[in-house]
């Protein structure tokens, strides 16, 4: 955050979102990416009570969304929902992965990292693997969806694009919770949505402790339905105080302040919950497709392990009747220790 009297010349722009809240198979995956982004006299002038920008528009020449495939000029990556970009499982047309991949690793290289590996690209993000023995094995090469040189080509477009727009990519990150620490977090807290609430919050001390000294604005999704997160927000940050911006039933925005220190060098962070913030919010659209590249590449292994064991058993998306029917086929083979570790609970 700048001192009195001196202009920001610009802000620390994040979005939070999460996949795999709902299956009974699978890890719950939470992403976070953090954008630098320049601001115009008048909002730097003004920087309290500036509203992020646009980045879609800002980035207009190289980022377009799910259905921008008809404009005249094809985007060079697509940001949106997960759910929009992720082709159905079957699609003849191309990798049902293509566009959540490329666009996720595009990104990623301007931040300096270009995994080759799906174990190297899991070390990226932070996102630990030690859940279980089906998702152990060798390392499998990252891209899946195209050829590495092509991803070279699709990286240097988007960093010449970002550059333009004097726009740079700080962070992506993942939050991964396998099943047994999933199931042993709900029984502990007694509710799915507190789990999903303490991995966001891990992802907002990161963005805290790293950028709290700029002026840091994070957008996520309503947690669970709930409108009120000044005492969740002030249990996650003891060393401040939680300001109640606004709160209403589409949006809720909070402002955490250090207590200590003079009143120039304190962290500060604005957050806001809003009902379908990936769609209103890049960073928060971005978070969501990391989310679910990597729950996707996660149950790829999951799925290989078992099939490999399992004969004639079909991969599953971990999900609803789908999910009870591939436990039907490697019930067989799974001892009582399995279970706990293999089905979520919630």
């Amino acid at each position: 955050m700048s001192a009195p009297g001196e202009a920001a010349s610009h802000m620390i722009y994040a979005g939070i979102d999460e996949a795999g809240y709902g299956p009974r198979i699978g890890p719950l995956t939470v992403g976070l990416s953090v954008f630098r982004v320049p601001l115009s006299a008048s909002d730097a002038s003004n920087v309290d009570d500036v509203a992020p920008p646009c980045l879609w528009k800002r980035l207009r020449t190289i980022v377009g969304k799910a259905n921008d495939s008809r404009r005249k000029r094809k985007p060079v990556v697509f940001v949106d929902d997960s759910k929009r970009l992720k082709g159905a499982n079957g699609l003849k047309t191309r990798h049902p992965l293509e566009r959540l991949e490329q666009s996720v690793l595009a990104f990623l290289a301007c931040s300096g990292v270009k995994p080759c590996t799906d174990l190297e690209l899991f070390d990226a993000f932070g996102a630990s693997l030690e859940l279980g023995p089906w998702y152990g094995g060798d390392a499998h090469p990252c891209p899946v969806t195209t050829t590495r040189e092509h991803l070279n080509v699709m990286s240097a477009a988007v960093g010449a694009g970002l550059r333009a727009s004097a726009v740079s990519v700080e962070m992506i990150r993942c939050e991964l919770l396998g099943e047994a620490q999933f199931n042993e977090l709900v029984a502990e807290s007694g509710s799915k949505a507190v789990v999903n609430f303490r991995a966001a919050t891990s992802h907002l001390r990161r963005v805290w402790n790293a950028y709290g000294h700029e002026t840091a604005y994070v957008a996520m999704d309503r947690q669970g339905g709930r409108v009120c997160y000044g005492r969740p927000l002030a249990s996650a940050f003891p060393e401040a105080i939680v300001h109640t911006r606004d709160e209403q039933r589409e949006r809720s925005v909070y402002e955490i302040v250090e207590r200590s220190g003079r009143a120039s060098s304190r962290r500060r962070m604005i957050v806001s919950f809003e009902i379908e913030s990936d769609q209103k919010h890049f960073p928060t659209a971005l978070a969501s497709m990391t989310a679910k590249l990597v729950r996707e590449l996660s149950m790829a292994r999951l799925n290989r392990y078992w099939c490999d064991r399992v004969p004639s058993l079909k991969p599953t998306a971990g999900y609803g009747a789908d999910a009870a029917r591939w436990l039907q086929g490697v019930e067989p083979y799974l001892q009582a220790r399995d279970r706990f570790q293999l089905v979520r609970q919630a």
